[in-house]
C-alpha cells in the first residue's frame, strides 16, 4: 500500500473512529492528491476532522489550505438525507415501515436500535444501486464505536431476518472490518 492510502486510512480512522495514529509525511504534491482521493470518495467531513485530530502532530506536515478547502467542498457537497432509508421491494418496504412506527410507539422503544437498522438499510440501498459509499461505511462504525452498547443486538438480528437482509449486513460487517 502507497503512503497516499496509508495516510488517507489513517485519517479515516482519526476522523470516524478516533483513533490516533501519526501521519507519515508527504510532500504538497502528495497532500493534493490526498485532497482529490478525499473529494472523490465523498469523506470530505470525515477527513477534516482527522485532520483537525493530527493538527499537533509533529510529522504532519499538511498544508493549511488543504483544510479549508476540504471544508468548503463538504459545506457545497450533498446534505444528508433525512428521509428515512427504503427498501426496492414493496412487500419488504411495508415491513420495514411496520417496525419503524411500531417501535416508535412501544414503551421499551430501542431508538438506537432503530437508528441502526435505518443505517444499515440506507448502506445496502447504496450498495445496490451506487456501489459501496466509504462514508457511508464509515457513518456506519462511527455509529458503532459511539452508540453500540444501547443497541439491542437481539431485536436487531429478528429485524434483519425479518427484512431478509441479515446477509447483506453481514457484508457491510466484513468491510468495515
Amino acid at each position: 500500500m502507497n503512503i497516499l492510502q496509508r495516510n488517507f486510512f489513517r485519517l479515516l480512522r482519526s476522523g470516524a473512529l478516533n483513533e490516533y495514529e501519526s501521519l507519515e509525511p508527504m510532500s504538497l504534491y502528495k497532500w493534493q492528491q490526498l485532497a482529490k482521493l478525499i473529494e472523490r470518495q465523498g469523506v470530505a467531513e470525515i477527513a477534516v476532522k482527522g485532520l483537525r485530530n493530527h493538527t499537533f502532530d509533529e510529522s504532519a506536515n499538511f498544508p493549511k489550505k488543504m483544510i479549508d478547502d476540504l471544508q468548503a467542498y463538504a459545506a457545497t457537497s450533498e446534505k444528508k438525507d433525512s428521509r428515512l432509508p427504503r427498501l426496492s421491494n414493496r412487500l419488504l418496504n411495508r415491513r420495514l415501515r411496520k417496525i419503524q412506527k411500531g417501535e416508535r410507539h412501544l414503551i421499551d422503544a430501542s431508538m438506537p436500535t432503530l437508528d441502526l437498522l435505518n443505517i444499515i438499510v440506507k448502506n445496502i440501498s447504496l450498495i445496490l444501486n451506487n456501489g459501496i459509499s466509504l462514508s457511508a461505511i464509515s457513518e456506519l462504525g462511527s455509529y458503532l464505536r459511539t452508540r453500540g452498547d444501547k443497541v439491542d443486538f437481539v431485536k436487531l438480528d429478528g429485524w434483519l431476518e425479518k427484512l431478509h437482509i441479515k446477509r447483506l449486513a453481514q457484508l457491510e460487517g466484513s468491510i468495515l472490518i
